[in-house]
């Protein structure tokens, strides 16, 4: 474990407003699995907290008061709560009202967009109580009249949480996101018009796709140019291919095959990678005014996972009743077999723990010869790592409970060299 390092050449990094390029590069003899950066990726789709509209449960937070347009209001709430808002969910204790109401009563269509919504804060008694007793609450409940209507926010305002595109000078246009088109007024009883409100709450996208952080989070393998210009004057030879027709071919392999010629360590595996973020919330990729960019959250709470997961571990050796894991055998028959059934584990901490503990704590005298893990299913938080016990080891030899507890033992080690690798991972994310 001390020969793992990683480093973010900064040479490499490339930031364009909320957009975010860089190589992540691991050492060539301890190599970086691609499940450690992929458990990155995974983390920046879904499990950062974000704020946007609740519109399912017992509580939403969206009311529809009139809707007598064209479409109904489950489409309208939905379309209105995948508007992106630029709120910090570290500070967000539902202080806004959103609020829209329209009309049209012209014989034209009438587009609305984000810039049709009103703003509003939560009332200032309200707020100081809630700041005086550090309990927020009382605001989890929709309440309109909580809010001080009668002052919305300026444009100015209203524009840093809906960051409108914008086009300069001489345009100098700003368009905000589209939610729906009233139809033209057919007569003074049949206007159309809609009016809702609501105040958005903090989840992550593990509850829906509207809480997503980023637009574009992915990783792609390092090409290896060196081992690339080899493999193309190998196959010039094998092919025959004449000198006239050598930028041609070049070409055509550089499609069809180029991706296969990566960086790989001495396993064989790749170990560098180009890594891309956009963001499209709150906090850019990268570090910034705002605090820690996405980045550094991504893999700062990839080590509170990985620590959470020792303890939990650590609870299993103990025979905690409140450990949210269970150790059992395959069958009862078989001694060499052995399950831990793990409730709230997903397929980021699978993956990753399964592939670490297979590349670096199985050989030929290790304690475990096997470690696989399966989501029995896609709608359930539960997964299942089986563990198959090495017969070149003394532990064979051992009851059943010496048994479980070297098998929990490495479990831990495990995790604990995980979260170790994504702690040096994030020293380089911090320093983006």
């Amino acid at each position: 474990m001390t020969d793992f390092k990683v480093d973010i050449p900064k040479g490499t990094i490339e930031i364009d407003g909320n957009s975010l390029i860089f190589e992540i590069k691991g050492d060539p003899k301890y190599g970086l699995d691609k499940s450690i950066v992929n458990g990155l990726r995974r983390v920046l789709l879904a499990s950062l907290p974000s704020v946007a509209f609740r519109t399912a449960g017992d509580n939403p937070d969206l009311v529809m008061v009139k809707n007598n347009t064209s479409l109904h209001n489950e489409f309208l709430l939905h379309r209105f709560s995948l508007i992106p808002l630029y709120l910090n969910p570290l500070e967000w204790h539902k202080d806004l009202l959103f609020k829209l109401h329209v009309k049209n009563e012209t014989n034209m269509l009438k587009s609305i967009s984000a810039k049709d919504i009103d703003i509003y804060k939560v009332k200032p008694v309200i707020l100081e109580r809630c700041k005086r007793e550090d309990d927020f609450s009382s605001l989890n409940e929709l309440k309109i009249d909580n809010y001080d209507l009668s002052k919305p926010l300026e444009e100015k305002d209203k524009e840093k949480i809906f960051r409108p595109f914008t086009l300069p000078a001489p345009y100098n246009l700003k368009e905000y996101c589209l939610i729906t088109e009233l139809t033209s007024n057919q007569s003074l009883d049949n206007v159309s018009e809609l009016e809702l409100y609501g105040s958005p709450s903090v989840s992550t996208c593990n509850e829906d796709v509207r809480w997503q952080h980023v637009s574009c989070a992915t990783y792609s393998f390092k090409e290896d140019e060196d081992l690339f210009v080899k493999v193309v004057k190998e196959k010039r030879i094998i092919n025959k291919i004449p000198h006239e027709r050598e930028a041609e071919f070049v070409k055509e392999l550089q499609l069809s095959e180029g991706e296969r010629y990566f960086h790989r360590d001495v396993n064989l595996q790749p170990y560098w990678y180009n890594f891309r973020i956009d963001s499209q919330s709150y906090f850019p990729p990268n570090k910034s005014d705002k605090g820690d960019g996405l980045l550094v959250q991504a893999s700062d709470l990839l080590v509170k996972i990985f620590e959470g997961l020792k303890t939990e571990f650590r609870k299993l050796l103990e025979g905690d009743p409140g450990s949210i894991m269970e150790f059992k055998k395959l069958n009862e028959e078989n001694d060499l077999v052995y399950k831990i059934v793990m409730v709230g584990g997903d397929d980021t901490i699978g993956s990753v723990l399964q592939s670490h503990i297979s590349n670096k704590l199985i050989g030929e005298d290790s304690i475990l010869s096997l470690c696989g893990y399966k989501k029995l299913h896609p709608l359930e938080e539960v997964i299942t790592f089986t563990l198959s016990l090495n017969t070149k080891n003394k532990i064979i030899k051992m009851d059943n409970i010496q048994k479980k507890n070297a098998i929990v033992e490495e479990m831990i080690k495990g995790c604990n060299e995980v979260s170790l690798i994504y702690q040096k991972i994030n020293d380089e994310c911090n320093k983006v």
